[in-house]
């Protein structure tokens, strides 16, 4: 019988014998990563020299076999029995996302900044490292890097994948600044005019200059201006 066997019976474990009569129990030791049994002196069961719980112990089967030492029998009689070992990971991965600066600013002529990040995870069962994603507002709308950030606040999460499945995520804001001023284009020169008869002012016309910008569509600046074509002007320097 496995457990508890007759005065006379042996208990094989890994070919390593076992004092008869005495029964044991068998415990999954978390700080040596082994199953061990609560019987000192007993030795820990080895499966296939595994010692974490990233693959090899799971679905192994462990076999104990007992054998009695019947010296009026020439054949010694075995019973044995069995178990198989389920390991689930249940632990998350662990992540840490990166940290931005306060600002960036947007690149040359772009309403955008072109940013790379980076995140990192570890997970228990460390023989594979997680995968990361990134992606902003909803998981369908995954990013990669470099990414074109808008002018304004953009958060993006970050999920990391172990090889069983479990996600875990965490979040960063990216804040790009537009500091460009708009570029003018065909502003006039200086114009001298000859006051009109009998008054000492004159009417001016001139075409009005362009402008473009890296965020603002033309049609959208705001312009403010002191005076408009065909203004009158006093004799003088305005």
């Amino acid at each position: 019988v496995i457990g508890n066997p007759p005065g006379n019976g042996t208990i094989y474990v890994n070919g390593t014998a076992v004092t008869a009569g005495t029964s044991f129990t068998i415990l999954w030791n978390a700080t040596n990563n082994n199953l061990e049994t609560s019987q000192s002196g007993f030795p820990p069961i080895s499966i296939q020299g595994a010692a974490n719980f990233s693959g090899d112990l799971n679905g192994i089967t462990v076999t104990l076999r007992a054998q009695d030492t019947d010296a009026a029998s020439p054949t010694a009689n075995t019973a044995q029995c069995s178990f198989t070992v389920t390991v689930t990971d249940n632990q998350q991965p662990e992540i840490t996302c990166p940290a931005p600066a306060a600002s960036y600013p947007a690149d040359a002529g772009k309403c955008y900044a072109a940013l790379t990040f980076s995140a990192s995870a570890t997970d228990n069962c460390g023989a594979e490292t997680p995968t990361i994603l990134y992606y902003i507002g909803t998981i369908t709308n995954t990013i990669t890097f470099p990414y074109n950030f808008p002018v304004g606040s953009t958060t993006v999460t970050a999920r990391a994948t172990d090889v069983n499945g479990l996600t875990t995520e965490c979040s960063f804001t990216v804040v790009v600044t537009d500091n460009q001023v708009p570029v003018l284009s065909g502003c006039p020169g200086n114009i001298t005019r000859t006051s009109s008869a009998g008054v000492c002012t004159a009417l001016v016309s001139w075409t009005e200059p362009t402008a473009t910008d890296n965020c603002t569509p033309s049609g959208s600046l705001v312009w403010t201006k002191s005076h408009t074509p065909g203004s009158e002007f006093s004799a003088g320097t305005t």
